[in-house]
């Protein structure tokens, strides 16, 4: 079995959102700035077909590998070649603070 460095080969980035507030409409505009690149493994794990009314979409979640770091945030979203991943959880593999497991949702 690779031993986990290996398995980093891949280049994502975390976007952060940034909340602004339109004075005279009191309208919140949410936007995403880059915030962190890092290496990362990254596996689709499940499909899924989903009907709307009138059309048919295809979403698709993801394991998503990466070192530890204590600053991510599941209101985060991921950039990996052009695609962006909403975080739906971030879990701190073996509670030992070397590996995050992240699953996400394509966008």
């Amino acid at each position: 079995m690779k031993n986990f460095a290996s398995r980093l080969n891949k280049r994502i980035t975390f976007l952060k959102p940034i909340t602004t507030i339109q004075d005279d409409t009191q309208y919140e505009d949410v936007s995403f700035v880059t915030y962190k690149t890092v290496y990362a493994g990254v596996i689709p794990i499940i499909g899924k077909e989903l009907v709307d009314t009138h059309n048919i979409t295809n979403k698709t979640n993801y394991k998503i590998n990466t070192r530890y770091f204590s600053d991510l945030k599941e209101d985060m979203r991921i950039d990996y070649n052009g695609k962006i991943f909403e975080i739906v959880s971030i879990i701190n593999a073996n509670e030992r603070n070397e590996e995050l497991v992240i699953t996400a949702l394509e966008v």
